[in-house]
């Protein structure tokens, strides 16, 4: 009986208490991080960490408002000002914005390799990463004196599968 346990042991290795299945892929890596991001500053990191290619990116507002213009408009979300208020800056859309597509105040986010940079995040934004790189997220309003007159922040939360 003992050589038939040595000739098993050093057959299939000592026991273990794994299931077998040692080709199993480990389980993927969630992060959660909620940032505040601030509308009188222009792009701010959403992460501490950069992101990796192939993680899976999740964006969504949390709570909060903002305004590009505190002595004139009210504060917002992060889809931005009304069609009307945006209309009412139309002398500033040059000067002053960075995603002409989407309103003043309106959350955006950018990310190396994205097609769409900057991009209008709103409440949501889902993305697998094609290339490493940091996600950064503003107001949509320019550097300088475009943002002297903001006031306000959004948290959002930003979530991301490894």
């Amino acid at each position: 009986m003992a050589g038939l346990a040595t000739a098993l042991f050093f057959t299939f290795g000592p026991p273990s208490d794994s299931d077998g299945d040692d080709d199993a892929s480990p389980q993927p890596a969630t992060s959660t991080t909620k940032v505040t991001v601030e509308a009188a500053r222009g792009w701010q990191p959403a992460t501490t960490t950069p992101v990796r290619k192939g993680d899976k990116v999740s964006v969504r507002y949390t709570t909060g408002t903002w305004t590009v213009d505190a002595a004139n408009l009210p504060l917002t979300g992060p889809v931005g000002h009304t069609r009307a208020d945006d209309e009412a800056l139309r002398f500033a859309w040059t000067d002053c914005k960075v995603n002409s597509d989407a309103p003043f105040g309106a959350l955006l986010g950018r990310y190396p390799g994205n097609p769409r940079n900057p991009h209008a995040v709103g409440r949501a934004w889902h993305f697998q990463a094609t290339r490493p790189g940091v996600l950064q997220l503003r107001i949509n309003d320019r550097d300088g004196s475009c943002l002297d007159d903001n006031r306000g922040g959004i948290t959002v939360t930003v979530q991301i599968t490894h």
